[in-house]
């Protein structure tokens, strides 16, 4: 629970900072026409997508992270890409959740295993992982060394 709820805050002040500056700054979209917002500083959908990257990245480390960054660069390419905003725009959006999730994550550390009285052996732990089927289906798996 303790995962989540950082990265519950640092999403929260992500997104909360984000429209606050699209608010105040009012700056125009590439492709901005009269009577359109002008909302595009920072980018919203970048910074999201950055924000669950930077979370894996400070939990879990850069390498777990490689896949969620591959995918939420290719989101700040598409909307520089469609003209929905300028590289700035986009640099305000993985700028912004990366400054939080510095803030506010920590590493994850697995706990030791529990010693109860009178119980458990030396060496024995258990871990539970979520897994995925080749037809896509989900579940939880477990495994317990002893």
């Amino acid at each position: 629970l303790e995962g989540a709820a950082r990265m519950l805050m640092a999403h929260t002040a992500t997104r909360h900072t984000v429209y606050a500056l699209k608010r105040y700054t009012k700056r125009k979209r590439p492709n901005w026409q009269p009577g359109d917002t002008r909302d595009a500083f920072p980018s919203s959908h970048t910074a999201h997508v950055f924000s669950a990257a930077a979370f894996i990245h400070r939990r879990y480390g850069l390498e777990q992270a490689f896949i969620p960054y591959a995918l939420a660069s290719f989101t700040a390419y598409t909307r520089i890409h469609s003209k929905m905003h300028s590289w700035q725009d986009v640099a305000g959006g993985i700028l912004i959740p990366s400054i939080y999730h510095f803030m506010f994550t920590k590493k994850y550390v697995p706990e030791a295993p529990s010693r109860k009285k009178g119980g458990g052996r030396s060496g024995e732990t258990t871990e539970f992982f979520p897994h995925i089927t080749p037809e896509g289906g989900f579940g939880l798996g477990f495994k317990i060394d002893f």
